[in-house]
């Protein structure tokens, strides 16, 4: 049977110490009962801290792409000039890899925004 639940997430389960101190009542069980929120409430703000690290980090890499595949553009487009001393073959052979790798940027671009998107909703 498959996982219907996705990516990153999980099926709470109850406590036992929850229906335990529901039918006791004494201070000892409840000083528990306590001690076990906040634990849990600790715990679940370090989980939202990493969870914004993680969509800031998404940003920047995507950020990186863009500036990377534009790095690359501008590579292939900004020498239309040949320098005497440079080789047709290798002149072109420089803008078609630069072509190349404007387009594997724009690639990882697309296929990370749409891989994400499920995650940031």
């Amino acid at each position: 049977m498959k996982n219907s639940w996705g990516l990153g997430r999980y099926r709470p389960v109850s406590s036992y110490f929850l229906l335990y101190c529901l039918f006791d009542n004494s201070l000892s069980y409840q000083s528990g009962l306590h001690v076990e929120w906040v634990k849990v409430c600790a715990c679940a703000e370090r989980w939202r801290e990493e969870v914004l690290l993680l969509e800031e980090e998404m940003q920047q890499s995507i950020a990186y792409r863009e500036w990377k595949a534009m790095y690359w553009d501008n590579t292939a487009t900004t020498r239309t000039r040949l320098p005497e001393s440079v080789n047709l073959t290798l002149f072109e052979g420089v803008q078609v890899y630069a072509r190349r790798q404007v387009s594997y940027e724009q690639q990882h671009i697309v296929m990370w925004k749409h891989q994400w998107a499920a995650i940031q909703e």
